[in-house]
């Protein structure tokens, strides 16, 4: 908690266009203000292109708890503090119109002094609720193309990639039975149809992105696919004899559900095969923060907590493991620690190094930078 400036949530959320936030403001000085600022996520030092915009609000001295709203459904958007029954609005800002919502984005409360100096500043993720901002976003990610370029010439990510599969192939064919109907739920290309040819199995493909699906239909006819929202499946109950879903449910707002939906079209004792990225990774214990890997991620967590929303969703985890292990960092540096094979030696030599790290993360999945999961409904 800051002495100045405190915001009670952990976390703001926009939904329905709108934020709202309990704020207390606590300043002796003489007439100061605060300023509320949206960046693009871990992205906070462009400006304009990751800077959505900044709103100044008067506030006299004294201490003020009231509720911080931020609405987005006006143009230009509108920010507001209600206190002691008394509206404070923006007597300044700046806003980007070009600027396009990510699903996890920077908000930053900052107290002013008169003079404009910083007097305290409070930063907390901004997760965006809107489906359509959301379903918009996701749209304009595949038509241009951005996973399908994710690996091309980055060489820790493609030998990430490479490892993860030889790990999920070998799970996949002691656990989807031949013949049987498998869904890939979040598809986006399908990496079922890298793996297997001739595939195994009767294989349903299902992605937010209709074009995508459509064009996939051209290119691999062996695969049925269909567009539609993971978070409620278009099928009858217990139809499935295998689920996969990769890189999929830290982009749902509420993985338990999704889960549940999950379990529903699956028949009893059907596995279910799950990767995600682990917020516990150890660049982010050693940091002592929970931040998501990527701007996209709300709803990224740990080993622990996915053991825990699984069972409640009436899974049983059979086999838990993990790739990638962030063990090339700074050790000789101040500052924030960082995951070196990543932010600076991400070259070609460095791919046996990169491979042993993902060979770490079997060994200790708690702390590894994804995870892989094969649950069965119980």
């Amino acid at each position: 908690m800051t002495d100045n400036i405190h915001v009670a949530e952990s976390e703001l959320h926009l939904r329905g266009r709108k934020i709202a936030a309990a704020l207390e403001v606590d300043y002796s000085g003489s007439y100061s203000s605060f300023v509320f600022d949206i960046y693009a996520y871990n992205r906070h030092h462009v400006h304009p292109d990751t800077h959505m915009g900044w709103w100044r609000l008067p506030i006299p001295p004294g201490c003020h708890r009231g509720e911080f709203i931020f609405d987005i459904s006006v143009n230009p958007p509108r920010a507001s503090f209600t206190a002691g029954g008394r509206e404070y609005v923006a007597d300044d800002f700046w806003f980007n119109p070009d600027y396009v919502l990510e699903p996890v984005e920077t908000a930053i409360f900052v107290l002013r002094d008169p003079a404009g100096e910083i007097v305290e500043m409070e930063t907390l993720l901004l997760k965006v609720w809107d489906r359509e901002i959301l379903t918009g976003f996701y749209e304009q990610l595949h038509r241009n193309g951005a996973y399908s370029r994710a690996t091309g010439s980055n060489p820790f990510l493609s030998t990430l990639h490479e490892d993860k599969l030889r790990i999920l192939r070998a799970i996949m064919r002691r656990s989807f039975p031949a013949g049987g109907v498998i869904l890939d739920a979040g598809c986006g290309p399908s990496l079922l149809t890298a793996m297997f040819a001739p595939l195994p199995f009767d294989l349903h493909c299902m992605d937010l992105s209709f074009s995508m699906m459509r064009q996939r239909a051209i290119e691999f006819p062996g695969a049925k696919w269909l567009a539609g929202n993971v978070t409620d499946l278009p099928f009858r109950d217990a139809v499935f004899d295998g689920l996969f879903s990769g890189e999929v449910i830290e982009h749902v707002h509420e993985p338990e559900a999704v889960l549940r939906e999950w379990r529903r079209v699956l028949k009893p004792g059907a596995p279910l095969i799950l990767t995600t990225p682990n917020i516990d990774r150890l660049v982010n214990r050693f940091n002592k923060k929970r931040q998501p890997f990527a701007p996209d991620h709300v709803s990224e967590l740990g080993l622990r907590d996915w053991l825990r929303l699984l069972a409640a969703a009436g899974f049983t985890v059979e086999r838990r493991t993990g790739v990638y292990v962030e063990v090339w960092l700074n050790y000789f540096e101040r500052g924030p620690w960082l995951d070196l094979l990543q932010k600076r030696h991400n070259k070609e030599w460095a791919r046996p190094i990169i491979r042993l790290c993902d060979q770490l993360g079997r060994i200790f999945p708690s702390v590894s930078l994804d995870l892989i999961l094969l649950a069965r409904k119980t």
